[in-house]
């Protein structure tokens, strides 16, 4: 029996002034977002409000989170607004539950999630999907890796689209996040999880981003004109993963931004090929050749060659090694994905081993 559902209310507005009439924002909420965010489009509210980049940056620990929720518990509020991109969105989840100890309780499912707050995100990047998941991920200190907690009881009870937080979007992080979608997109496709229903939402997100690049590509000065687009793209990816899954290029991404602090969408970008190209050469049944179709019917008969070169040049990858990265880095990395990642792995078109896993790491050095 195949199942799906969609938990969120999804709405897709222009301005965030819209968003504030519409849900009128109160004294009883709790708004996560960032300095940024707030200064240029929300000013004074009424609302507590906790500034994510206040407890550093980047990807957020099981430390910096746990420092969130004990001020968050200082705080009177019925309800949860998270406005930001994955990371503030994935925190904001956890400020809906109850949490009296350690979050990475959580993560290593040594605690039970029981919401008692009503959540809404907004997601300030075209990329995570986050918005519409039911999973919060963190690095949890101690194990060197990204963690992925899933449970029913994050999905936010509205999910909110505004064009306006992403218009003038630097142009690297429009990219990478827009990336990691279509890695979302193209990893829920290919999962054994997938139903006809979700492969419908993957494949619309992934022609949408890949004809986005495609015109990107030939006029860099679109970009804004792709946000509407791009926004409900990542949307439909982040349907089609909380009910899909993604699989093995999430896995080997974690290591490295666990390890070496490189952001998601990086992380991601350094894997992307290299497991299709693993795929392309093991392809066990129809379902990769189905994948290819859809290129070739965008672009024609080498359509899949051509999607391979968008990539290449919408984002240049670097080698690993200008990370820092060795090859004994990536032994560990694989032994790391190997003995944590089994949730993303179990969702992987075909099984990639640990010396195979070792043999991508090392041909991205």
């Amino acid at each position: 029996m195949n199942s799906f559902k969609i938990i969120p209310v999804i709405t897709h507005i222009e301005t965030f002034a819209e968003f504030i009439k519409l849900f009128e924002l109160s004294g009883s909420d709790l708004l996560l977002s960032e300095h940024a965010v707030i200064d240029k489009h929300i000013g004074d509210m009424d609302c507590h409000i906790i500034f994510r980049d206040d407890y550093g940056i980047g990807e957020p620990t099981s430390t910096i989170i746990n420092e969130i929720i004990g001020i968050a518990s200082g705080y009177n509020y019925n309800r949860v607004i998270g406005i930001g991109g994955g990371s503030v969105l994935d925190i904001a989840k956890l400020l809906a539950i109850e949490c009296n100890g350690d979050c990475a309780l959580f993560f290593t499912n040594k605690l039970e999630a029981i919401r008692n707050r009503s959540l809404i995100l907004v997601p300030t990047t075209c990329g995570t999907g986050s918005e519409v998941t039911n999973i919060s991920i963190a690095a949890i200190e101690g194990k060197n890796v990204k963690i992925g907690f899933a449970h029913d009881s994050l999905y936010a009870d509205n999910a909110v689209l505004i064009n306006e937080l992403l218009y003038s979007l630097p142009r690297r992080i429009f990219l990478l996040s827009s990336l990691d979608a279509l890695v979302h997109a193209v990893e829920s496709f290919l999962s054994p999880k997938a139903t006809t229903i979700s492969r419908m939402f993957s494949e619309n997100a992934i022609k949408t981003i890949v004809l986005g690049y495609e015109r990107l590509l030939a006029d860099n000065t679109i970009q804004d004109e792709l946000i509407e687009s791009f926004l409900t793209a990542a949307n439909y990816a982040g349907i089609a993963f909380s009910n899909a899954g993604c699989g093995q290029i999430h896995a080997m991404a974690y290591p490295i931004g666990g390890d070496f602090h490189v952001p998601h969408g990086e992380a991601n970008h350094q894997l992307f090929i290299a497991v299709l190209d693993y795929y392309r050469m093991h392809s066990i049944d129809n379902v990769f050749k189905q994948f290819t179709d859809i290129f070739d019917c965008l672009f024609g008969r080498t359509g899949y060659d051509y999607f391979i070169n968008i990539i290449e040049h919408i984002i240049k990858r670097k080698p690993l090694s200008l990370y820092g990265i060795t090859a004994k880095d990536c032994e560990r990395f694989a032994y790391i994905v190997k003995e944590s990642q089994q949730r993303l792995t179990s969702n992987a078109y075909v099984n990639i081993s640990e010396s195979e896993m070792i043999e991508i790491y090392k041909s991205l050095l």
